[in-house]
């Protein structure tokens, strides 16, 4: 029993389910109340991005589980996993059928449109170009706040993919942040939208940053 408990089977009102192994169940998922308070925060957030980028109301939510009896931020209730996303009239983003790697540019921007939501709520966040993470989202904030660190593989994974799929870059997605992803980066930040951003300084000109991610995610859009 967690010390400080919730337990859910929807958050800020969108059903969340389990699907490994072919059967989707409705169980009731436990994480902190803190992280229950981040959850719900986000999610809110989710779903009003969504609005604005024409894909409508979120109605599932697929995760592989919050609180898991195990060392880690998963054992404090302090983590998640998600695996889809389902908006009404059926369309998807699909992290445990590796969108993060789809031939289709549309599937790979709306993951990192997505991304973009959890990013702006959570400071740890693994993609699917992560090892072991290929199926899923992870998240957790480790009680710090958001920010981007080069030093963080996690952080360059997103940042190399968000030039390639956002602004032609050809960079290989390998979580090393190097001259090459400098330069892409620093091209990306040419863009009108970002052109007045320090995201690597600010942490609020990165939530900025991440909410242009979202929007041109969620509509399909280079960043421009």
């Amino acid at each position: 029993m967690l010390a400080t408990e919730m337990s859910f089977i929807s958050i800020a009102g969108i059903p969340v389910a389990y699907d490994r192994g072919g059967s989707r169940i409705r169980p009731t998922f436990r994480c902190s109340r803190d992280f229950h308070a981040s959850l719900t925060a986000w999610v809110h957030m989710f779903q009003a991005a969504s609005y604005r980028a024409g894909l409508g109301r979120i109605v599932l939510l697929v995760t592989a589980g919050f609180f898991v009896n195990k060392a880690g931020e998963h054992g404090r209730g302090n983590a998640g996993d998600l695996d889809l996303v389902v908006w009404e009239g059926g369309r998807e983003c699909r992290p445990i059928r590796g969108d993060h790697a789809s031939l289709q540019q549309w599937r790979r921007r709306r993951y990192l449109g997505t991304e973009g939501t959890i990013r702006q709520h959570f400071r740890w966040v693994l993609n699917g170009h992560y090892p072991n993470h290929a199926d899923h989202f992870h998240f957790d904030t480790s009680g710090l706040p958001v920010r981007l660190s080069v030093g963080s593989k996690s952080d360059t994974l997103f940042i190399q993919a968000v030039c390639n799929d956002f602004n032609g870059a050809e960079l290989v997605v390998d979580g090393v942040w190097g001259p090459k992803t400098r330069t892409a980066f620093d091209a990306l930040l040419s863009a009108r939208s970002l052109r007045q951003l320090q995201p690597l300084a600010d942490p609020g000109d990165y939530q900025q940053f991440l909410r242009v991610v979202t929007h041109c995610g969620l509509t399909n859009r280079p960043i421009q």
